[in-house]
């Protein structure tokens, strides 16, 4: 009987993750100061830090939309408190570039599809080569 119940109480575990819910999350990203960007003007030479993007929840799938015109570089850092973020590197000291930068010289409307990551939080850091007004739009998958 222990045993049972034991087996019962394992397949509903699995059973319940296996349907657990899933949303995706499409909204606007922020700068650091809480304006929101859309057709956000940027100037030659200012990088923008986006506000932070908790992720607790993602599943591993992210894009990042931009559209608009001019010409940017978007990098991505991570944190595991949304306060200190950093560039990932590899054990040998160098940065992963399939994470940190995003897209470099950005010009037309792009879907990025961002690389898997492991943090809970994540900010972008755009880097303007020309003025630019563009939207940055975050979508993610998230399970409930």
């Amino acid at each position: 009987m222990k045993r049972l119940g034991i087996t019962v109480l394992l397949i509903f575990g699995l059973v319940t993750s296996a349907f657990a819910g899933k949303t995706v999350n499409v909204r606007r990203l922020t700068d650091w100061e809480g304006t929101t960007m859309t057709d956000y003007a940027l100037i030659n030479g200012n990088e923008i830090t986006t506000e932070s993007v908790k992720f607790n929840g993602a599943v591993g799938f992210a894009s990042l939309l931009v559209t608009g015109t001019g010409d940017v570089d978007i990098d991505m850092e991570l944190s595991a408190d949304g306060t200190n973020f950093y560039d990932p590197y590899t054990t040998d000291g160098t940065t992963c570039d399939s994470v940190t930068s995003v897209m470099d010289s950005v010009t037309t409307d792009r879907w990025l599809v961002l690389t898997a990551r492991l943090a809970p939080y994540i900010r972008f850091k755009i880097d303007p080569d020309a003025a630019s007004t563009m939207t940055f739009t975050i979508i993610y998958q998230e399970e409930y």
